[in-house]
């Protein structure tokens, strides 16, 4: 009985006849997280203009500029492995060509798995509204591109990921061509809501 739970499934037999079975394991082998989510990321970077040179180094091109930014809001995933973050973004940096604050209204479409052990991880682009600071009294399009995060979900209810990797993205708007970045970050999900037909 005790190997039987420690693989997590008890099996209650009565004269030869299986009369019910007791799923106890803590995570759903290979099981997609479904419904909504609060999500918080919190994200340090660095800009070049100019560009960043070749793996390992990446070393700068040009002058470079640094920004960290929080986005809150609402991830809504479905069991196909896709899903969307739309929320707030908030940017506070050093960029003399910008405002020092810069806030952005985000929609962020997104593709992600989870292994058997809780492995996680997740790839995404944003697209965005500012509404603060430079651009937003025109209410400038804005985008970022090439968002990944790693590390674990726990009953398909929380996740604790990070950007650790220090690839390149790329950020930019309608009024400025794309500029080149890296990043680390933190990426949050709590469960808040159910959806089982998702």
């Amino acid at each position: 009985m005790r190997q039987s739970m420690r693989a997590a499934l008890a099996v209650l037999v009565i004269g030869g006849v299986q009369v019910g079975t007791c799923v106890g394991h803590e995570e759903d082998s290979g099981a997609k997280l479904a419904g909504k989510f609060s999500v918080v990321i919190q994200e340090d970077c660095v800009y070049s203009a100019s560009g960043f040179g070749p793996a390992p180094l990446f070393e700068a091109l040009g002058p470079t500029t640094r920004g960290s930014a929080t986005t809150q809001g609402i991830a809504t995933l479905a069991k196909d492995g896709t899903g969307e973050i739309v929320g707030r973004f908030a940017f506070i940096g050093t960029n003399p060509a910008l405002t020092p604050a810069l806030g952005q209204t985000t929609t962020c479409p997104l593709t992600y798995s989870v292994r058997a052990d809780g492995e996680f991880s997740a790839s995404y682009n944003c697209t965005g509204i500012t509404t603060v600071g430079t651009g937003a009294r025109i209410a400038l399009e804005n985008f970022q591109n090439g968002m990944q995060v790693n590390g674990h979900a726990r009953n398909n209810k929380h996740v604790l990921a990070a950007s650790t990797g220090l690839a390149i993205e790329n950020v930019g708007s309608l009024a400025a061509p794309a500029v080149p970045r890296m990043c680390h970050r933190t990426f949050q999900l709590m469960k808040i809501e159910s959806k089982k037909n998702m």
